[in-house]
């Protein structure tokens, strides 16, 4: 397949782009749909490498919303990598035991986390969501983020006739236009990066079903749930005297199972003296949301919650792409009030005598969110020169703390294979590198997937439940380690920055795409000085 020629700055319309960093040969332009965390990672990432790029988000303003993040020794060395890690320490707190709690504040487990030091090289740390959303932003340059740019539609040619100078046009809501030789969809669970690009896969089949192999059908079916949750954050400075939890260097981690309620909430401490807290909701039987692609799939029935009464879930046949970009996860004020006053009584560990309430009310109101719980695995994540990465690709329940950590991971090996693309690079060498991206990523992602799937039903009550807790309660250390060599051995760093020494007992994970890297990229010494902190 003949080469396509990418010159270093594509057309932008109708702003023009900033002018990139000079970089040893002409790379592809990335156009990156979605600000959020893996969004901004990536952005990071490909401004290191000095890969030319524009973010799209499509909210109008930067909303800090969310509740505690859990970054663990997966992606701490690439932050180290980055020079982020000292920030990152500043904003947050060490995990050394996790506790739950029955309601009336029994414990039932204690958890020891301080192993991860000594065998992955680091301590697990939370951090609040919107306090990493900053840092990670303040490392980007203002001029390539775009606010309030909706994806209307976007076209690749995929010819291999003719050289291509600008191979992607991405066109947003509000007319504008963005030219490019890769675009990712970091856009989400409802990614409609995704559902443009599932359409493209579908009409090119049925043009022509030699060239272009079916959809799988797991991939037409929509996203569904089997909880929802009330997320936010308190302001900072709470009284100390009061709120007894916020107080010590660790982050206090807690759980809290409701009795005979499908209810379980969680607290972490922060070190600006606030708590990021969360609310689950734990329905009785699984909800369709909005669909990845045209389906005749149908919402179940919404008896099993009060909460999910009179909600109009997305219709397939109705689906437009300007309305799924705001098809996210996400549920109105009305809504949000009403959990809040459904929850408010809940006991939390976080001093004598206090409620849900004093959290919420410590809270100010437009920081408090409430979100489907959306759970599946795609099968496919690219197709020509577009790929997906983080919940666009693989939308995890948060209850394992591994779904930001899996976005931030495929910013890094995406990254790394598109620095170590040639110049100049073709259609075919780019879809090569989407492979080995997916290759890499899958089984890992997968993993990640079911681990969160277990977790999230540990913090339901039920016997199975019980039973669970009770055994992992007095689990033999070397179990135990099992379960976390599955969460940490997988630690990958980028090939074009110096890398940092690993400090872990337990060897990190080999990449799986090492035989395309230059031999230098693999024989740096591992213990080098890169004048970071660590």
């Amino acid at each position: 397949m003949p080469p396509h020629a990418h010159p270093a700055h594509p057309q932008q319309l109708p702003m023009p782009s900033a002018a990139a960093p000079a970089a040893p040969h002409i790379r592809p332009h990335v156009l990156i749909v979605g600000g959020g965390i893996g969004g901004l990672t990536l952005a990071i990432l490909l401004e290191r490498a000095q890969i030319p790029f524009t973010v799209l988000e499509r909210s109008a303003n930067h909303r800090l919303l969310g509740s505690a993040i859990a970054l663990g020794p997966g992606v701490l060395p690439l932050f180290e990598q980055l020079g982020l890690l000292k920030e990152i320490q500043q904003s947050s707190r060490p995990v050394t035991r996790g506790m739950v709690w029955s309601e009336k504040l029994i414990p039932i487990m204690d958890l020891d986390h301080t192993s991860t030091q000594k065998r992955y090289g680091f301590l697990t740390r939370v951090i609040a969501r919107p306090k990493l959303y900053k840092i990670l932003l303040s490392h980007v340059p203002s001029e390539k983020v775009h606010l309030g740019k909706k994806v209307a539609t976007f076209t690749q040619s995929l010819s291999s006739e003719q050289q291509q100078q600008h191979p992607i046009v991405l066109t947003c809501v509000d007319g504008s236009q963005y030219q490019g030789d890769i675009l990712v969809g970091a856009d989400g669970a409802y990614s409609v990066t995704r559902y443009l690009l599932y359409q493209q896969i579908e009409d090119d089949h049925a043009e022509d079903p030699s060239r272009c192999p079916p959809l799988p059908a797991s991939d037409k079916e929509p996203l569904s749930f089997t909880s929802t949750c009330l997320v936010g954050q308190t302001q900072p400075g709470l009284d100390l005297n009061r709120f007894k939890y916020v107080r010590g260097p660790d982050c206090k981690v807690g759980s809290i199972i409701g009795d005979n309620k499908p209810y379980s909430w969680s607290v972490f401490s922060m070190p600006d003296d606030s708590i990021c807290w969360m609310v689950t909701e734990h329905l009785k039987e699984t909800f369709s949301a909005a669909p990845s692609i045209t389906s005749s799939s149908s919402t179940s029935s919404r008896s099993a919650s009060p909460a999910l009464s009179s909600v109009a879930l997305p219709s397939p046949s109705s689906l437009k792409t300007d309305e799924l970009s705001e098809s996210s996860s996400e549920w109105g004020a009305d809504k949000v009030d009403l959990m809040c006053d459904q929850v408010k009584g809940f006991p939390i560990p976080c001093g004598p005598g206090l409620k849900m309430d004093d959290l919420i009310q410590h809270t100010a109101r437009d920081k408090i969110s409430k979100v489907m719980l959306e759970e599946k695995l795609f099968e496919t994540w690219s197709y020509g020169r577009v790929v997906l990465l983080g919940d666009a690709c693989h939308k995890m329940h948060p209850s394992a703390g591994l779904g930001a950590v899996a976005a931030i991971q495929d910013a890094a090996v995406l990254s790394d294979l598109l620095y170590n693309l040639p110049a100049s690079a073709s259609l075919q060498e780019i879809s090569q590198a989407f492979e080995l991206y997916r290759e890499d990523r899958y089984s890992i992602a997968q993993q990640s997937y079911e681990t969160s799937y277990q977790m999230s039903h540990l913090n339901e009550q039920s016997w199975i439940s019980n039973f669970i807790r009770r055994v992992m309660n007095n689990l033999p250390k070397w179990i135990w380690y099992r379960v976390l060599d599955r969460m940490y051995e997988y630690r990958p760093q980028v090939s074009f920055l110096p890398r940092v020494e690993d400090r872990g007992e337990v060897p990190p994970l080999p990449i799986s795409y090492s035989s395309i890297l230059p031999k230098t990229s693999l024989d740096l010494d591992m213990g080098m000085d890169m004048g970071i902190d660590p």
